[in-house]
């Protein structure tokens, strides 16, 4: 009884076609019982989402630079579709309730849809990858018409320019240029064996750019590197591994890590930046348990470095809460102002209860938005405003309970003195935990992880009786992901947020070992043909970003989005000779500033160019015009989506 449509063909069914249509984030209170089952629903399709925003954009860049490779857009849509299944309404709210179909509780069969769809999205993810051979020279090359000056495909050959026949691809699924951490495997036979004399380190290199490599781990035939490389939006990229003197290193291949942490008794952790000022006075992590509260402050504490640089530095917390021990990992990351944080909670054989619960509050009183009771981890912030993101809209909120979709902002209130300098702004930025509650008077912003009530309206263990369950207990363990950025604006806020939401992706590219593939290279191909690094699409504006780069009906699509509260023009960098083209809306007119209608590409209903039969129930066929000058304005929080090629 699914059926898949269109937020804009739902609009049109819910509401009648209006002129405009205003809303406030405070129009609909929010009751979601954040934290029931830890989340595992949301964290579930967070990460679903992540693995499929980078398939897909894998998937267009592929096709983008080599026409010929076989787009794997119909697995893609599958897994979306299973993805949607997964956040139906009655699977999250009424997780502890058992489905009589599958045996099992609801919360159980949209975690099922929901990896399913991952799964599928990381096994496109790695063939895609591995479809990417090598050969005899150093770079990806470009295939057909495509320039080496200008683009980079997987139809070509990487290698490092001496030593071992191999290299390091990576991939940026973001659509902004970024310096972030990856850490591939490698096996131990590609490492280079000639090393200078005196100190030396390994680094990954490409072009004039040297990185210094960390070792994470290792086994007997394999390693695991992590480096901090600067990438370019939606590119691939080639590293070559080497062995290089110390005196050689630059800035680019060590970077001091940007934050300081501290631990005391009195406050927990506090978190400071490179110049000493604090950012978080406090972290800790709260719960009431059996009508009692607790703190993490109360427990006995351990701390250890368990990575140390040079690109990566990891300090490992032990602690407990209400008898419940965590481990809290804090991730910092040479040249990167971004923390990441997991925290793993070890809730025992069970049945664990923890949080609020309907005997502790008087009859008729909603019992699960008391968030403050559940386990939580929690900053103290000396900011005075708080924004939050929404679908496509950044604003400020006033109430205590906030839905951060993405992530949530703690601001300093700079309107009463513009001039002075302030504390930066922090973003808090979450893998599915998207509840928060804020306490302005004391400062306080806590996130919800985990709330296992003796009870709930929507629990039943046979599917009849409601009310107490089994299925609302917690048991074992569940890892807890969160990230903090400092901000100057809040679009270097969304920015850090879609980072962290699509990790770059690498992989370790054999010559000697290279598979057959469907994107194999020609056998005219020439030195001059490979490169380094391309992107496939660039904007020269830092506020709009491309929040969808994907195949659909055989066309590459860009969804584009303007993240703030002005008109921007923005100028859009593609290969060269590759024409794009914007989606005609149907309720304006064809003849928009800066566009003129493409009489080839608005025939494309009858050539089956830009539309498939079908693909778009209830909807016209869409209509295309190109762009003069690769140039387009895009209104306030305006979304565009164009064709490319």
């Amino acid at each position: 009884n699914i059926v898949f449509t269109r937020p804009k063909d739902y609009l049109r069914i819910a509401n009648p076609p209006q002129k405009k249509v205003s809303h406030g984030p405070h129009d609909t209170p929010c009751t979601l019982p954040w934290g029931l089952e830890a989340d595992d629903v949301p964290r579930s399709v967070a990460a679903a989402e992540s693995a499929l925003r980078v398939a897909e954009s894998l998937d267009a860049v592929l096709q983008f630079f080599n026409p010929e490779y076989a787009s794997a857009e119909p697995s893609l849509t599958d897994a979306w579709k299973s993805l949607c299944i997964a956040q139906q309404h009655d699977l999250y709210v009424c997780g502890p309730w058992l489905s009589l179909a599958h045996r099992q509780p609801m919360w159980r069969v949209a975690v099922g849809f929901a990896e399913h769809a991952r799964k599928e999205a990381e096994r496109i993810t790695l063939e895609a990858m591995a479809s990417i051979s090598t050969g005899p020279y150093s770079g990806i090359s470009a295939s057909g018409d495509i320039r080496p000056s200008s683009g980079i495909s997987v139809s070509g050959n990487i290698s490092p320019s001496s030593g071992h026949p191999g290299g390091i691809i990576v991939f940026n699924a973001a659509s902004c240029e970024r310096r972030d951490y990856i850490e591939v495997k490698i096996p131990k036979s590609a490492l280079p064996q000639d090393k200078p004399q005196g100190k030396s380190e390994l680094c990954a290199y490409s072009n004039d750019e040297l990185y210094s490599c960390q070792l994470i781990s290792e086994d007997e035939s394999e390693i695991y590197l992590g480096f901090v490389p600067k990438m370019q939006g939606l590119s691939l990229k080639h590293f070559s591994l080497m062995q290089v003197a110390a005196q050689h290193s630059n800035n680019e291949a060590r970077m001091s890590p940007p934050f300081t942490i501290l631990l005391t008794a009195k406050d927990g952790l506090t978190l400071c930046s490179s110049s000493g000022e604090k950012l978080i006075e406090s972290l800790i992590f709260t719960c009431v348990r059996d009508g009692k509260p607790y703190d993490s402050l109360l427990s006995k504490k351990t701390a250890k470095w368990v990575a140390n640089g040079p690109a990566l530095y990891a300090l490992e917390v032990e602690g407990d809460v209400a008898d419940l021990p965590f481990i809290l990992t804090l991730k910092m990351y040479s040249g990167v102002k971004r923390i990441d944080a997991s925290v793993r909670f070890d809730f025992g054989d069970g049945p664990t209860y923890l949080g609020p619960q309907m005997d502790d509050y008087p009859p008729g009183t909603p019992y699960s938005i008391h968030d403050e009771a559940k386990l939580c981890v929690s900053f103290n912030v000396p900011a005075e405003c708080i924004c939050c993101k929404s679908p496509f809209w950044i604003s400020e909120v006033s109430d205590e309970r906030i839905t951060g979709a993405p992530w949530i902002g703690l601001e300093c209130d700079e309107r009463g003195n513009p001039g002075e300098h302030t504390r930066e702004h922090l973003a808090f930025i979450n893998r599915g935990n998207r509840g928060y509650h804020w306490n302005k008077e004391k400062h306080e912003l806590r996130q919800v992880l985990a709330w296992a009530p003796r009870e709930w309206i929507y629990a039943s263990d046979d599917s009849f009786t409601r009310g107490k369950s089994a299925f609302t207990a917690l048991s074992g363990t569940r890892t807890f992901e969160f990230a903090i950025a400092p901000y100057e604006d809040r679009i270097e806020a969304e920015r850090q947020s879609m980072n962290y939401a699509t990790p770059l992706i690498a992989i370790w590219q054999d010559s000697s070992g290279a598979e057959a593939s469907k994107s194999a290279p020609t056998s005219n191909t020439k030195p001059s043909d490979y490169i380094q690094s391309s992107s496939a699409l660039e904007l020269d504006s830092e506020k709009v970003f491309i929040t969808a780069f994907l195949v659909q009906n055989g066309n590459i699509i860009a969804r584009l989005w303007n993240a703030s509260g002005n008109e921007v023009t923005s100028a859009l960098q593609s290969h060269p000779n590759v024409p794009l083209f914007e989606k005609v809306p149907t309720s304006r007119s064809s003849s928009a500033p800066g566009s003129k209608p493409d009489s080839a590409s608005n025939s494309g209903s009858s050539s089956g160019q830009g539309s498939k039969e079908g693909s778009e129930p209830n909807a016209e066929s869409p209509s295309w015009r190109s762009i003069d000058g690769h140039k387009l304005s895009l209104r306030p929080w305006g979304i565009h989506t164009l064709k490319i090629g």
